[in-house]
């Protein structure tokens, strides 16, 4: 079973949230420097031969519509098309308190418990997991990494 199998074209991600944003596509397109409504359009259509989606026109996409809901859409696709996921560091000030730490350390543990509660749960039976099953644990899963990510930022950050 591959990666690619579940992901959706990355294409189609960026048209969809594109088309979602408020405005839609002549909204972005002019927010991208005044491009045509038209040409946006075409650059996000795989059927489209004549215009293609620049790297630079997909981070440009990507940071417009970073803070819009399911924002990162396009961003877990592309990696998801690698065997990866996008995981966003948290942003974190220079003071952050000892607790903080402590509370992050706490949360890497609680988030690693229950990832390992689920997966433990499903492979216990033996026999093949239902999509539904799938899903739980691989979000059980993704949630403990966030989580073990932020701890290691705040590591980072105590080095001298």
């Amino acid at each position: 079973m591959t990666a690619r199998r579940f992901a959706m074209e990355v294409l189609d991600v960026t048209a969809d949230m594109v088309s979602s944003f408020r405005g839609g596509f002549a909204a972005v397109a002019a927010m991208l420097g005044g491009r045509s409504e038209k040409v946006l359009r075409n650059k996000l259509s795989k059927y489209n031969d004549t215009h293609h989606l620049t790297l630079q026109d997909f981070i440009d996409i990507n940071r417009l519509l970073v803070d819009e809901p399911f924002g990162d859409r396009a961003l877990q696709a592309l990696c998801f098309e690698f065997g990866g996921v996008f995981m966003p560091l948290p942003t974190l000030s220079a003071g952050v308190m000892q607790a903080d730490d402590v509370t992050a350390l706490l949360r890497s543990v609680k988030e690693h418990g229950e990832a390992m509660a689920v997966c433990g749960s499903v492979l216990m039976g033996g026999a093949r997991l239902s999509e539904a099953q799938y899903q739980e644990a691989e979000r059980e899963c993704l949630e403990a990494l966030a989580a073990l990510r932020e701890l290691m930022v705040r590591l980072r950050e105590r080095c001298a």
